[in-house]
């Protein structure tokens, strides 16, 4: 029991470093001026999944537990390099274990989705993260999703979602 107790002491701290410092990243910012934050709960996700969608979508949406999207827009043109220092903020925020999944990089568009995979083909948490002409977005999906099943959410009029559809392309390829 001893040794029990002293192996679990000696792995306590290696195990909260490994999780990510993702949301205090976006509570650093909620309800702050030049930024949109929106959280959706398990809840409104059932809600939604209640609705008339197809089989395909609604299963998607029972099995996500939340929904975190910040953005940030520089509308006055004063502070352009806001978007790439949130950027980099939010990439030092995630944790080890995520994966990337696609990058886009074009002209004044730099952005990448991460996962964190439960097993194969399922993952955990899925992440947006770039700027796009001086726009930053970071869109945090949780929640049991089926890789397969992930382009269902590229219709979600959520900036970066879009891109959702080719990861769904890169899979079938």
């Amino acid at each position: 029991m001893k040794t029990l107790l002293i192996a679990f002491a000696f792995f306590l701290p290696v195990t909260l470093m490994a999780q990510s410092s993702l949301p205090s990243f976006f509570s650093k910012y909620e309800g702050k001026e030049g930024f949109t934050s929106v959280k959706i709960s398990p809840k409104a996700f059932q809600l939604v999944a209640a609705a008339d969608l197809d089989d395909e979508t609604m299963q998607v949406l029972t099995d996500i537990t939340g929904l975190y999207v910040l953005t940030f827009e520089d509308e006055d043109g004063k502070s352009p390099e806001k978007a790439e220092q949130l950027k980099k903020e939010a990439y030092a925020a995630i944790g080890s274990g995520y994966e990337e999944l696609l990058s886009v990089k074009e002209s004044g568009t730099d952005l990448k989705i991460l996962a964190r995979s439960a097993s194969e083909g399922v993952i955990n948490d899925l992440l947006i993260v770039g700027n796009d002409d001086g726009e930053f977005v970071y869109v945090d999906v949780t929640g049991k999703i089926d890789i397969k099943k992930l382009s269902s959410l590229s219709d979600v009029d959520v900036k970066g979602m879009e891109k959702l559809k080719d990861i769904g392309n890169q899979e079938q390829k």
